[in-house]
């Protein structure tokens, strides 16, 4: 149930492994972020979140008013395979236009 799930995730939250996850979730996402800056990109809004991938990145796309959702291909054969669910998840519900990118 949703309430389950909700429980599962605030316990996963306090612990140390989540955190450092966090933590290093944030900072790929501060280098690309600088990346960016260096090619005259500016304004971009760093998010983290938990939960089921494609629902996450559709919710913070809508709460943000998104004017396009960019997704980067990654090259592992695992991780093609989970983020090809992903991909197909976000532009089949997506209401804005979607960026698919290596």
């Amino acid at each position: 149930s949703d309430a389950e799930i909700e429980t599962l995730r605030e316990e996963l939250g306090r612990t140390e492994a989540f955190q450092q996850l966090e933590a290093k979730s944030r900072k790929l996402l501060e280098a690309h972020q600088k990346k960016l800056a260096r090619r005259g990109i500016r304004g971009t809004k760093m998010i983290v979140r938990t939960g089921h991938v494609a629902e996450e990145i559709l919710k913070t796309a809508k709460e943000e008013r998104a004017e396009l959702i960019i997704i980067g291909n990654t090259r592992g054969a695992i991780a093609k395979l989970v983020m090809g669910d992903v991909v197909k998840s976000v532009t089949s519900h997506a209401e804005v236009p979607v960026l698919l990118t290596r």
